[in-house]
């Protein structure tokens, strides 16, 4: 309790309250509570639970970019839908005004015409006639075969854009993947282990050990490198660098 007893005072307590700066504690073992954790904004167990709090896992980043993705292909399958089924119903109403069509139902009225106005001149129906091949001639020049040739086009332009814009979008992803574990790996205390570092501690008070100071010849002290931890006794102490 006395060597977390600054963490109680009330200086320290004013400060954290006052941070605009979100505060995480983790103060000594899960059991110590000081007047510092009440006032954070977040009290974890250890300092290596507030580590981990504060930088999430690497599996969590991949995990979230997958159903970034997911939801990425899904609106781009949702919108290729919506423009198919607007071309399809374009079509259908092309196919229903098709100068075919058109074309058989002028022949139809024509032949009504005939039979119906038999008694007319040749020079009248003549005139009919160059009517309807006038009106032939208008329709022909609408043919929508063209203008399922535009829809065509603009569907190819917008599969292009949506594309393009997956492509762009995904290497931004990869990117901010990238620095996110760029900064994992450098704040993760196993390359200090790597690089040749250990980690000492008290046996019994399982506090770190910074300096000389804090042993004295028959302590017993664990030692943790990369890929093991050792318990050692200590027989002499020497100050300095050497």
């Amino acid at each position: 309790m006395e060597d977390l007893w600054c963490f109680n005072e009330e200086s320290v307590a004013r400060e954290i309250y006052n941070s605009s700066i979100p505060i995480i504690s983790g103060i000594g073992h899960e059991t110590d509570l000081t007047i510092a954790d009440m006032v954070s904004d977040y009290r974890a167990p250890t300092p290596t639970g507030a580590a981990e709090i504060v930088l999430p896992e690497k599996h969590e980043i991949i995990n979230d970019l997958k159903d970034l993705t997911k939801q990425m292909n899904q609106s781009i399958s949702y919108a290729m839908l919506g423009l198919k089924n607007q071309l399809i119903q374009k079509h259908s109403n092309l196919q229903q005004k098709h100068p075919a069509s058109q074309l058989q139902q002028f022949n139809q009225r024509l032949d009504q015409l005939s039979q119906s106005m038999s008694f007319i001149s040749k020079n009248y129906l003549e005139r009919l006639k160059n009517q309807l091949n006038q009106r032939i001639t208008e329709i022909q020049s609408m043919n929508p075969v063209n203008n399922i040739h535009d829809l065509s086009h603009q569907l190819d332009s917008i599969t292009v854009n949506l594309l393009s814009s997956i492509q762009y979008n995904k290497s931004n992803k990869e990117q901010s993947l990238s620095i996110a574990l760029a900064k994992l790996d450098g704040a993760s205390p196993l390359n200090a282990l790597s690089r040749g570092y250990a980690f000492v501690s008290d046996t019994e008070t399982k506090k770190s050990i910074k300096s000389i100071a804090d042993i004295s010849i028959g302590s017993v002290v664990q030692t943790q490198l990369k890929d093991g931890i050792f318990e050692s006794k200590v027989s002499n102490l020497k100050k300095g660098k050497k």
